[in-house]
């Protein structure tokens, strides 16, 4: 069995906390007993086929909040809209943004480390207020707007925005509302 295919397991008994990544807790939203199978019982829901699209829009965009980055400057799309927001210089973004690692806080009355890897987060610098952000790779009939959150979809995006933003949160940061 390759390590991929290993289910991490719930051990009530354990003095060590039990990892909550975002992608679980939203599982736990959409279905209480696949979250409860997976989680105890360690058999794992089929998995869907990777977003080759989305791997590749994450990169090419973080590449270019990078270099904002840097130079403590809005992203060429936020100057255009006039939004004065820069992409946030931490000394941990690099592992906040890093799948299985990601930003984390325990949660010591359930024993549970929440976890989360962010594509980007955003300074306010007047504010010092964070907003994470999430890039995400979709398609739309011609003239549908991509502003809404009716979709099933786009619920789990919001969640996982709210996940970023509590992180962030519990380890100190003010968040922009």
């Amino acid at each position: 069995m390759n390590k991929k295919s290993r289910v991490r397991k719930f051990d009530p008994n354990t003095e060590k906390p039990f990892t909550v990544s975002r992608t679980r807790i939203q599982n736990f939203l959409n279905c209480t007993r696949c979250f409860y199978v997976q989680n105890r019982h360690g058999i794992k829901a089929l998995e869907s086929y990777p977003f080759r699209l989305n791997s590749a829009t994450d990169t090419l965009l973080k590449k270019t909040f990078d270099t904002a980055r840097e130079k403590q400057i809005p992203h060429r799309y936020f100057k255009e809209k006039k939004i004065d927001l820069v992409p946030f210089k931490h000394e941990k973004m690099d592992e906040w943004r890093e799948n299985f690692q990601g930003i984390k806080y325990h949660y010591k009355k359930a024993n549970l480390t929440v976890q989360g890897a962010v594509d980007e987060i955003l300074i306010d610098l007047k504010t010092k207020e964070l907003s994470p952000i999430e890039f995400k790779s979709t398609q739309t009939k011609d003239g549908e707007s991509v502003q809404y959150l009716g979709k099933r979809h786009h619920k789990s995006w919001k969640n996982q925005l709210e996940v970023y933003a509590y992180l962030l949160e519990k380890n100190g940061f003010k968040i922009s509302e």
